[in-house]
Order: structure tokens, then C-alpha cells, then sequence
């Protein structure tokens, strides 16, 4: 055929989906926002993106928020998030109303990133004004930004990226800091009335004899949460670290938990164990699990739905313009459509030339 490929990538182009599927725009509304903001370099939100962002809001998006015991999360967040986000989020208030802390050790993947920020704007509508600390690694910061720039960017957000920034710490705040730098900054952050701080890869306090474990445990804050993609740690000391800081003196001092569960748990895992040794290993493994299981929250891709909403598919009956019905006519009248009725050609070979 002597068409052009223009002709036909104009005659497919034509076909779109229609503008008042709002599935489809409240997709896109949020592509469009994950475009812009991974393409910022600013290391906080602008003003103009909460702008932009409060003006796609529903108008009565506050009287229209979930209530979960006591804390509103708006739809905007709600109606995005999975059934394993949403469970993951009660159980993390329901940690804070006990003024307990806890290990979200989702499977990389999972979300923990959202669950944080949809509990950060909970808290935060339900007028607990305590700031907020979320501690990172240092290369994770701007992520975090964009992240909340994102999901909900009417939160105040900040960094803390140098010792006077860390001495203006105010109420109704995320913080977003490195691990590096509250180490540093150590005497100006500890004593701070935290409302909630988070350690996103947590497991680097596994070692309670760094210094920098030590000194986030110093911090003032009856909140604290570790996320991790890998809460099992290489021995029971790591995991006792991890624990320390998010629940203190749950599972005792080190050295009694060490000679009463730990020691006992890795005779009993030997080769050459006794049978008595095996039968203390295992309940003493019992015990450890008993305490720590309301404070650690850990789920598989394997045992989770991630797909929100079932699939749905939309047939659209478009009309031809003019050019595209004279470009469909021809093709029909075309030798090669001939040759496919006359039994000469295959119809597959023929219809890629519409590719």
C-alpha cells in the first residue's frame, strides 16, 4: 500500500478515553503529580504544589474524612491506600493511643513509606501538634520529601540539614533528618518533646553498642517506630536492640535477657543438642515471640492483595471523522484486503499494516 504511516498513527491516535471516567482522571491527576515532583530538585515543598494540590481537593474534603477511633485520615489518602495499608495504619494508631512503639516490618514493597505519612496526617488532624521526627538514611531524605509532596503536601515539612536547623524545632512539624545528623546534633534534639519518631531502616540500630543506636534511644519520645524490610536479625542481640528502642526494658536488661532466653535458645539450635536442650531452646523461643508479637507488624507479597479494586474493563464506540473513514475505505478497497478474500493472503500479514 502507498499510505503513509502518518495516516494511520493520525486514524488510531484518534481513540482516547473519555474524560468523564473519573477513575481514569483521578489516575492521572496523580501520574501527572509524580511527573512533577520527581522532576523537582527542591529539597522542600513549594508553595505552589500545595496550591496545585488543595485545588484538586474535594471543597468539603474535611467533613468527608475517615474516621479511625479518633483520627482523620481525608479520602484523598483512604481511597488510595490497600486493605494491608489501611490495617497497617489501625494498627499503627492504635500503638500511639497506648503510647507504645512498634517494629512495621512490611515486606520492601508494601507501602511502610505511606502508612507513615497517612498516620503523620491523622496525628495531625486530630490535633496532636508534638512534632514529628522521621530519621533516615541520608540519601533517603529527598525521597521522604517527595513522598509527602505527594500524598499530602499541606503537612509542614521540613529538613534538618545543619545544627541551626535543628535548634528550631517547632509544633505541627516533620521533621525529616539523617541518622549522621542527629547523631551530631545530638544535645539539641534528645530532650525535645517528640510526638512520634520513626526510623526508616531501622534495623541500623541492631548494634546497641554504636553510637549513634545510643543516642536515638536517648530520645525524648514515648512514640518510636522501626521500618524494615528485614526484622529478623542475624542473632537474638540485634533483635534485643531493635526492641529496646521501640518498646524499652520489654524484653529486660541485655545481660538477663542474654543468660535467660538467648544463650539457652542457641544451645538448643546446636547439632549435637540434647533432647532437654532442644525442649528449652523451643520455649524459651516461645516465650520471645509471645512478647514481642504485639509490637511487630510483618507481612509477605505473598499474603497480601495488591490489587485495590477489581478490574474493569470500558467499551467506547467512537464515530470516524471524515479523513478516517476515507483512509478506512481505501484500505477495504486496497489489493491486499482483496487478495485476503479471494483466499491469496493471510489476513494477519494484511492487517499489519495498520501496526
Amino acid at each position: 500500500m502507498s499510505d503513509s504511516d502518518d495516516d494511520w498513527t493520525e486514524f488510531l491516535g484518534e481513540q482516547t478515553d473519555s474524560e468523564d471516567d473519573q477513575p481514569f482522571r483521578a489516575r492521572h491527576i496523580m501520574q501527572d503529580r509524580k511527573r512533577k515532583i520527581s522532576s523537582s530538585n527542591q529539597p522542600r515543598i513549594s508553595k505552589k504544589s500545595k496550591t496545585d494540590f488543595e485545588d484538586n481537593l474535594e471543597p468539603d474534603w474535611r467533613q468527608n474524612s475517615k474516621n479511625i477511633e479518633g483520627i482523620k485520615v481525608p479520602l484523598y489518602i483512604w481511597d488510595r491506600m490497600k486493605k494491608h495499608q489501611k490495617a497497617g495504619l489501625k494498627w499503627l494508631w492504635n500503638q500511639v493511643l497506648g503510647n507504645s512503639g512498634g517494629i512495621l516490618g512490611d515486606e520492601m514493597g508494601l507501602g511502610k513509606t505511606l502508612q507513615i505519612i497517612s498516620l503523620c496526617v491523622g496525628m495531625h488532624y486530630a490535633k496532636k501538634t508534638d512534632p514529628i521526627m522521621i530519621i533516615v538514611p541520608c540519601t533517603l531524605q529527598r525521597q521522604w520529601v517527595q513522598e509527602f509532596d505527594l500524598w499530602w503536601p499541606l503537612l509542614n515539612i521540613q529538613t534538618l540539614e545543619t545544627e541551626k536547623d535543628c535548634r528550631r524545632i517547632r509544633d505541627n512539624t516533620v521533621y525529616i533528618v539523617g541518622y549522621e545528623r542527629v547523631r551530631i546534633n545530638a544535645e539539641a534534639l534528645i530532650n525535645i518533646n517528640w510526638g512520634l519518631v520513626v526510623c526508616d531502616e531501622g534495623h541500623r540500630l541492631r548494634n546497641m553498642n554504636c553510637q549513634t543506636t545510643r543516642i536515638i534511644k536517648r530520645i525524648n519520645c514515648d512514640c518510636r517506630f522501626i521500618l524494615t524490610g528485614s526484622p529478623i536479625m542475624n542473632n537474638l542481640s540485634e533483635l534485643w536492640s531493635l526492641i529496646d528502642f521501640v518498646q524499652p526494658g520489654l524484653l529486660g536488661k541485655h545481660a538477663v535477657f542474654n543468660e535467660q532466653l538467648a544463650l539457652p535458645i542457641a544451645q538448643g539450635s546446636q547439632a549435637k543438642s540434647s533432647h532437654l536442650q532442644i525442649a528449652t531452646a523451643l520455649r524459651c523461643a516461645e516465650e520471645v515471640r509471645t512478647l514481642i508479637k504485639p509490637i511487630l507488624l510483618r507481612r509477605l507479597k505473598s499474603q497480601v492483595d495488591l490489587v485495590t479494586t477489581e478490574k474493569q474493563e470500558h467499551v467506547l464506540f467512537i464515530k470516524m471523522t471524515k479523513k478516517q473513514d476515507k483512509i478506512y475505505q481505501k484500505f477495504l478497497n486496497s489489493e491486499a484486503v482483496k487478495r485476503v478474500i479471494t483466499g491469496d493472503a493471510v489476513c494477519f500479514t494484511v492487517l499489519q499494516v495498520m501496526a
